[in-house]
C-alpha cells in the first residue's frame, strides 16, 4: 500500500472517531453508529476482504466501546459512584448476551449483518423522529404567596 493509501486510511479513521465523539457527547448516540460504517470504508483501504467486512466493522466499534466502558467504569469504581451488586447482576447477562451475541453473528453473512444494521439505524431514526413529537407533559407553575 502507499503513502497515500495511509493517510487516506488515517484521515477517515481520525475523522470518523472525532464525528462519533462529537455525536455521542452531543446528541447521545453510540458512536457504533458512526464508526462501523466508517469502518467499511476503511477496512477495504487495508485490504480486508468484502466477504469478512461487516464482521471486522461490528467487531472494530464493539472493541473500541469495551474499552471506553472498561475505563468508564474503572473510573467511576474508583469514585465511588459504582453500585457493585447491581454492576454484577447486570454485568454477568450482559457479558453472556454478549457472548451469544457474537457467536450467532459469527454464523451470519456479511450481507445479512449489514442489512440488520441498516435496520438498527432506521429503527433508531424513527423512535428519535417519534420522540421529537411526543407530547411533553404542561409545566408545573409554583405559586408564589
Amino acid at each position: 500500500m502507499d503513502v497515500g493509501g495511509w493517510i487516506e486510511i488515517l484521515g477517515a479513521s481520525f475523522g470518523g472517531g472525532l464525528a462519533a465523539g462529537l455525536l455521542g457527547g452531543l446528541l447521545g448516540m453510540g458512536g457504533g453508529i458512526i464508526i462501523v460504517p466508517i469502518m467499511n470504508y476503511v477496512l477495504p483501504l487495508a485490504m480486508v476482504p468484502a466477504a469478512s467486512l461487516m464482521h471486522a466493522s461490528l467487531v472494530s466499534s464493539l472493541s473500541f466501546m469495551t474499552i471506553n466502558t472498561a475505563s468508564s467504569s474503572l473510573h467511576h469504581w474508583k469514585a465511588g459512584n459504582l453500585d457493585a451488586k447491581l454492576f454484577l447482576k447486570l454485568g454477568i447477562p450482559v457479558a453472556m448476551g454478549a457472548c451469544i451475541g457474537a457467536a450467532i453473528a459469527d454464523m451470519a453473512s456479511s450481507h445479512f449483518l449489514r442489512v440488520l444494521f441498516c435496520l438498527y439505524i432506521v429503527y433508531n431514526v424513527v423512535a428519535a423522529i417519534f420522540q421529537l413529537f411526543k407530547k411533553m407533559p404542561a409545566p408545573r407553575q409554583k405559586i408564589i404567596i
